[in-house]
């Protein structure tokens, strides 16, 4: 007997044309998670399971948004940001930090930070302001 496959879940965010989002985190469960989720919306992912992978290939990868998880051995979450900004200038993507609950608060390198547990719905509405933000202002040049 076959299972009939679930339909993915209704989301209210639609990110095709493709929006590139890259995941690097060490955490392989919640990569495949959020890899699933973004996928569902139309994203295509790139996942980095390395600090060192990341600084290798985001500066060539033309990513939209990168999702840094907390516990990124060196270079860190941090350092990446700060190494992305200087190399890509304006170009650079968007960067969202998830924070584990015990983690330091401020880090100002990151556009936006999420704090964890992770609820999918913010998430995608703060993924969302990204790619509307970011269309509109392409769309005004």
């Amino acid at each position: 007997m076959s299972k009939t496959k679930t339909p993915p879940r209704e989301r209210s965010l639609e990110l095709k044309p493709a929006v590139i989002i890259a995941i690097v985190d060490t955490d392989v469960w919640r990569v495949r998670r959020l890899s699933e989720l973004l996928q569902e919306c139309g994203a295509r992912v790139l996942l980095l399971g390395s600090s060192g992978n990341a600084m290798q290939l985001l500066p060539g990868a033309r990513c939209d948004i990168v999702v840094f998880a907390d516990g990124l051995d060196r270079p860190s979450g941090a350092e990446l940001c700060e190494a992305l900004r200087e190399k890509l200038g304006a170009d650079r993507p968007f960067f969202v930090r998830l924070r584990g609950a015990d983690a330091e608060a401020s880090l100002s390198v990151f556009d936006e930070t999420l704090i964890e547990p992770l609820v999918d719905d913010a998430l995608l509405a703060t993924l969302g302001d990204v790619v509307r933000a970011r269309r509109a202002a392409v769309e005004s040049v």
